[in-house]
């Protein structure tokens, strides 16, 4: 498969020793194909998780053709770990 886009999303969080909190959440992206465009990206923070939502759509003759719309979520577990 060829990568057509990438979305990362960052999170700062803070652990007491029992619970986590996301304090700040980024969004960034990556276009590797030409035909797609980055339409719309946000970040936004919730309890312990940081989300990044990105839609990016594909040009043929300067027209939309697709859209695709991708999520990625980075949450801080009880015992401070990520995933």
């Amino acid at each position: 498969k060829n990568l057509l886009w990438s979305v990362t999303v960052k999170g700062t969080f803070e652990y007491d020793g029992s619970h986590s909190t996301c304090t700040t959440s980024s969004v960034s992206t990556t276009v590797s194909n030409s035909n797609w465009k980055i339409t719309s990206s946000s970040a936004s923070k919730s309890g312990a998780s940081a989300t990044a939502k990105t839609t990016g759509k594909r040009y043929n003759n300067g027209v939309a053709v697709e859209t695709v719309t991708e999520a990625v979520t980075l949450v801080c577990g009880s015992d401070g770990t990520l995933y």
